[in-house]
């Protein structure tokens, strides 16, 4: 469990009085998900996150978008930046795991949708997130630099053909809250920066097939997902779309190769190395890839 610093607890006190941790959903090196509990027994959410490069303004702008086109979303009752992490409270809301609203789904893919017709043409031509700097990364293999390469290649040279705005980032699905009367709401918004409005759907679908992996999900589900999404979007993005799930998986090999090397124990060792598992059987599974043919 996190042990809270002085100065969080004086804030946090400061507005729900003495509270008690009740649970921690995750725990990773710079980040942390925690569940409290006033002694009025109202439930918060406290995050903490590293500062990375946080922009209030970028989040304003999102939150603005998002107002405009009717996309609802959780502002939080707290935030403040403390030893390079960006500390926020939120209401607790009653809400199910996304594995329990697979249902929800067609909510999620107009989202997707509203915020896709609402973007422009590209003018930026730089991709946030990942860079070509990725292929001498040391954690990769001679193959899978290879397939960065032609990735990133393919993708620079179609993306004046791809639509832009200001994007989440990271819009997997912890960061959609489901309630329980059906609303679908977002959270995390410090990520907010300009991108191609793929990028966040291949956040959001590569999270799909590492549930449809772990049998969270039918694979039946996630090509309905993909049908609504792309019933408004030009073959060219559906395509490239299927780059950035590549290459995010790559990613991710290369933060599970890193942590295996850095694992404390054979435990946690064991852990990582399952994971590397399952993130590359989405890329070598044929069934996934069929999902984009």
């Amino acid at each position: 469990m996190t042990e809270l610093d002085y100065l969080i607890l004086v804030k946090v006190r400061s507005l729900l009085g003495d509270f008690k941790i009740l649970f921690e959903q995750f725990k990773e090196t710079n980040n942390s998900l925690i569940y409290v509990s006033s002694n009025s027994q109202n439930k918060y959410l406290l995050k903490l996150f590293k500062k990375n490069d946080f922009s209030l303004e970028n989040v304003k702008k999102l939150k603005k978008i998002y107002l405009d086109l009717g996309v609802l979303f959780e502002d939080s009752i707290l935030n403040f930046f403390y030893d390079e992490k960006l500390v926020e409270l939120y209401y607790f809301i009653e809400c199910n795991p996304f594995e329990s609203n697979v249902n929800l789904l067609e909510t999620v893919a107009n989202i997707f949708n509203k915020i896709y017709l609402n973007s422009s043409p590209s003018t930026n031509h730089k991709l946030i997130n990942f860079s070509i700097n990725e292929i001498n990364n040391s954690f990769f293999i001679e193959y899978e630099k290879k397939l960065i390469q032609e990735l990133f290649e393919e993708f620079v040279k179609n993306c004046g053909s791809l639509k832009q705005s200001f994007c989440h980032n990271d819009l997997k699905p912890p960061n959609f809250l489901f309630r329980e009367d059906g609303v679908v709401s977002i959270i995390d918004f410090q990520t907010a920066n300009y991108n191609y409005v793929i990028y966040d759907i291949s956040i959001f679908l590569s999270h799909l097939l590492y549930y449809y992996k772990l049998k969270k999900i039918s694979f039946e589900k996630i090509n309905f997902f993909l049908n609504i999404v792309f019933k408004n979007i030009p073959l060219i993005e559906f395509k490239m779309l299927y780059n950035l799930v590549i290459l995010i998986n790559l990613d991710r090999i290369k933060f599970f190769r890193n942590k295996m090397d850095g694992a404390k124990n054979l435990q946690e060792r064991k852990n990582y190395v399952y994971q590397l598992k399952m993130v590359k059987e989405i890329m070598f599974d044929k069934k996934v890839s069929s999902l984009f043919n």
